[in-house]
């Protein structure tokens, strides 16, 4: 996977949003990149001195700087089908382990939104926050070809014109 590594730095961004409601982040706070993907995000954290940064994803997309970062990433216990789009289980952390949870850019291609949801309140601590961010319409269009959204039995794509294919 190729990403420009200087396209979003959340970190920053983050931090302002939970401390314009009262959340500071201490640098050896549990946080979990959730949907890590090549785990760009989950680094970035590590870099600006959080410790306990950790990158969960339901398959092994990460592009590992070292090999002892092995242990900071996790993926989903159950593997997909064969050629198919792997189903979620569960987030192989203990209840209450994380102070924060991000998600960037990763619900509009979770096909059991319920069961995520439901994972991402098992393992985060009481008070802890969970941060969900969704592409704007503004954003240039995402190539999302495995999305399972794009392939759920009943769900087509919208043609240009529709009111969903603006």
């Amino acid at each position: 996977m190729i990403e420009d590594e200087g396209a979003q730095q959340v970190v920053a961004f983050y931090d302002a949003i939970l401390e314009s409601r009262g959340i500071r982040l201490a640098p050896d706070s549990m946080i979990l990149d959730y949907g890590c993907g090549s785990g760009r995000h989950t680094y970035e954290y590590l870099d600006a001195g959080y410790c306990n940064a950790f990158g969960y994803d339901l398959q092994n997309y990460v592009a590992l700087r070292a090999p002892k970062d092995r242990e900071r990433f996790r993926f989903d216990p159950i593997p997909g089908n064969a050629g198919g789009y792997p189903r979620m289980s569960e987030v192989p952390w203990p209840a209450d382990t994380f102070h924060f949870i991000f998600a960037t850019s990763v619900f509009e291609h979770v096909a059991d939104q319920e069961l995520a949801y439901a994972e991402i309140h098992r393992v985060l601590k009481p008070g802890g926050a969970f941060l969900n961010i969704f592409p704007s319409k503004w954003r240039p269009i995402e190539v999302a070809a495995l999305s399972p959204a794009l392939r759920s039995p009943g769900h087509s794509r919208p043609e240009p014109g529709d009111a969903h294919g603006r």
